[in-house]
């Protein structure tokens, strides 16, 4: 019990570190803290298992492992802070209110409602029926979902940043959307995550009862997001997900056994214990995911990490389990794998952070905003294929409708005069 007591206690000194910047909350402070909640079966001493995973004790060198990537974390965040962030003149370069919204903005964001209405239109019209599960829903979605999800959340991300009434409401309109007719919570999750640190980022400094404010309702908002689940089974009808999820709540066991960042590190955990390895090639084809072509006509799926280590740690498992970015890294590279990963990881963080100080009204902030909250979060449920392959389709659909907007409204101001 040595190991969780001291992983905690060093969890919370640095914590307390990370409170004391002049201006705590930024993308090393999220990174920070999802890094620590994924990292919470470290502090309890055990993964909890269910019908098809055992249950298991923590490995030794996942403690080494995250105590040390915390305290780099850490450590970048004060260089960040002292040494890079002075050069681009803050507090002065904070993000802000983007006014009057322009002719350009306006056909980006109404070219995209035009688009998420008229897909979701041709999905409704073409869907089948039968869909009793959330798999089935997904499986009947495909480029369809993959579109609205995306068109969703880079409308929120951009309402957000012109504070355009009308814009947001129709987002969050949209969002719902999403979330009722596929039950993909990340579509929540992700835009509630942007909408928080873009006002939270603005602010010059964060007291006491505003971080305890947002913990209780980050806690709060973990749980919603627990129960969603099982909440969109009993949408589709099927009750058996439902019940099964409160019958769960009985046995602390059974309920932490379905929590996500339990379920990624037994894959970490099972990786070390076994001292699985993976061909040193799936990293570049990995990479690939990042290219406008899709991976299936390349000859392999994004989801190559789980196909390659589910099979051979988990046989039993009847459905796909998601990834663990730094179980993948520790397969092919080991301590190495694990350092590289890092280092690219706060890069990623750092550049982010940088272009959001240094040019707070570029038309490329909500992009930028939805590839950081994708780093310092969803990567952590992620392999490196699936983690390109999601801000793919960001990052082209986005720069495509720049392009078109920019262009549209040139031509029509050309028009006019």
């Amino acid at each position: 019990m040595l190991n969780p007591i001291i992983f905690t206690l060093l969890f919370s000194f640095l914590f307390i570190l990370m409170l004391s910047k002049k201006n705590p909350i930024d993308l090393f402070f999220l990174a920070f803290n999802f890094m620590g909640l994924y990292s919470l079966p470290l502090a309890l001493g055990g993964l909890p298992g269910n019908h098809y995973i055992p249950s298991e004790e923590i490995e030794p060198f996942l403690y080494v492992f995250f105590s040390f990537a915390l305290f780099f974390i850490v450590c970048t965040s004060f260089f960040y802070e002292l040494k890079i962030k002075p050069v681009f003149n803050q507090p002065k370069n904070r993000i802000q209110v983007l006014t009057p919204i322009s002719l350009a903005d306006k056909f980006f964001f109404h070219s995209l409602s035009f688009l998420f209405f008229s897909v979701l239109a041709f999905y409704l019209f073409t869907k089948g029926g039968g869909e009793v599960t959330k798999g089935d829903v997904l499986k009947n979605g495909g480029i369809k979902l993959v579109l609205l999800e995306t068109i969703a959340i880079i409308m929120v991300s951009f309402s957000c940043i012109r504070m355009s009434k009308l814009y947001i409401y129709l987002s969050y309109f949209c969002l719902i959307i999403v979330f009722y007719l596929f039950g993909v919570r990340s579509v929540i999750v992700i835009s509630g995550l942007v909408v928080v640190f873009f006002h939270l980022n603005k602010k010059k400094s964060i007291n006491i009862y505003i971080v305890t404010f947002y913990f209780i309702a980050a806690l709060l908002s973990l749980f919603v997001i627990v129960i969603l689940k099982p909440v969109y089974g009993f949408i589709l009808g099927n009750e058996s997900d439902f019940l099964l999820f409160f019958s769960n709540v009985t046995s602390g066991e059974g309920l932490l056994s379905g929590v996500e960042f339990f379920m990624t590190q037994h894959i970490f955990n099972s990786v070390v214990m076994n001292d699985f390895i993976i061909p040193w090639w799936e990293v570049p084809l990995s990479l690939m995911s990042i290219s406008p072509i899709p991976t299936e006509l390349l000859g392999f799926r994004t989801s190559l990490f789980n196909d390659l280590f589910q099979p051979a740690l988990y046989p039993n498992v009847p459905y796909g389990m998601a990834y663990n970015p730094w179980a993948e890294a520790y397969s092919w590279g080991r301590s190495l794998g694990l350092v590289i990963y890092l280092i690219l990881f706060l890069l990623v963080i750092c550049i982010s952070q940088s272009f959001i100080d240094k040019k707070p009204n570029s038309v490329f902030i909500p992009l930028i905003m939805i590839i950081a909250i994708f780093t310092v979060f969803y990567i952590q449920r992620n392999s490196l294929g699936s983690y390109l392959g999601y801000i793919r389709n960001y990052i082209y659909l986005y720069t495509l409708m720049i392009i078109f907007s920019q262009a549209a409204s040139k031509c029509f101001i050309k028009r006019r005069l």
